[in-house]
């Protein structure tokens, strides 16, 4: 029983501090400024399914997809790295962003709501190298069919909290207010950039150990 506890509190914790549902939620906040809620609903759940089926496939495929297209961690971590950087540069830009664009003018269809839901949410700022290279090093801890059962139980229980976290993002603007929240988006954007680019450093010291 005591071992099961131990898996149960390791697994879940490493998957929700990782994936930092809490900390994404800002983040998520900004990058759906100007939707309506439905859209920031749709946008979440899309957001919290896609995340899970990343990290999914690569805690049951993660070694053979890594080995088969000869991709190492740093690597990844680079291009999830530049690819942050440019979402953060577009909540940063006032050259009227699709982001920042009046609720009116905004592209809300399923296709914009999915574009964002996948990249840059769901990877690289949610299920990106870290929360990949988390779940792979489970894998190797708990190899059984029944651990990686409750690995993949655990990561839908991260993913559900992650979805409810981001549908409270709205109660912020009411709290906050719409000029705030504003002041809050471009800071966001900012924080995402340098995250970005600390991830580009991470993948180069890595790349660099080898040499």
């Amino acid at each position: 029983m005591e071992s099961i506890h131990l898996f149960v509190t390791t697994v879940f914790m490493g998957f929700f501090a990782i994936m930092n549902p809490i900390g994404n939620t800002p983040v998520f906040l900004a990058m759906t400024s100007g939707f309506d809620a439905q859209s920031k609903k749709s946008i979440a759940l899309k957001t919290a399914i896609t995340s899970f089926v990343i990290v999914t496939i690569f805690v049951l495929l993660g070694n053979f997809i890594f080995s088969m297209f000869d991709i190492t961690l740093p690597a990844f971590r680079i291009t999830g790295g530049l690819l942050i950087v440019h979402a953060g540069f577009q909540l940063l830009s006032s050259g009227g962003s699709k982001l920042h664009a009046p609720s009116e003018g905004i592209d809300r269809s399923d296709k914009s709501q999915t574009e964002i839901a996948i990249s840059p949410l769901a990877i690289p700022l949610i299920a990106g190298p870290g929360t990949i290279a988390t779940a792979i090093n489970f894998t190797g801890l708990y190899s059984t069919w029944q651990g990686i059962l409750g690995i993949i139980l655990l990561l839908a229980l991260v993913c559900i909290l992650l979805y409810f976290l981001f549908l409270s993002s709205d109660k912020l603007v009411k709290l906050l207010g719409h000029d705030v929240m504003n002041v809050t988006s471009r800071l966001m954007g900012l924080i995402i950039a340098v995250m970005g680019v600390q991830m580009v450093i991470s993948g180069l010291r890595e790349v660099l150990k080898t040499f």
